[in-house]
């Protein structure tokens, strides 16, 4: 099931990277390693954002690097209609 799930939200967050995402991916990173790690994510990311980490964590390595992040971005924005 959980491979179900994680292709299926993989097609959806197919799509363009957003420009915006280098800026919100700054502030995310809060010890600024280069990386936004569950813990910076949930700290910055209200409510179902959060749940989306373990979806684009796909070396699950517990951490998102750029692309990964940018990947949670634009599968927000579409998803609040800002395509």
């Amino acid at each position: 099931m959980r491979t179900i799930l994680i292709a299926a939200t993989a097609a959806l967050l197919a799509g363009p990277v957003l420009a915006g995402s280098a800026k919100s991916f700054e502030r995310a990173d809060l010890n600024n390693d280069g990386f936004v790690s569950q813990a910076e994510f949930s700290r910055t990311h209200s409510g179902g954002r959060a749940f989306h980490f373990v979806f684009v964590d796909r070396d699950n390595d517990g951490r998102l690097d750029r692309a990964e992040y940018a990947q949670v971005k634009n599968y927000v924005d579409r998803r609040r209609g800002r395509d």
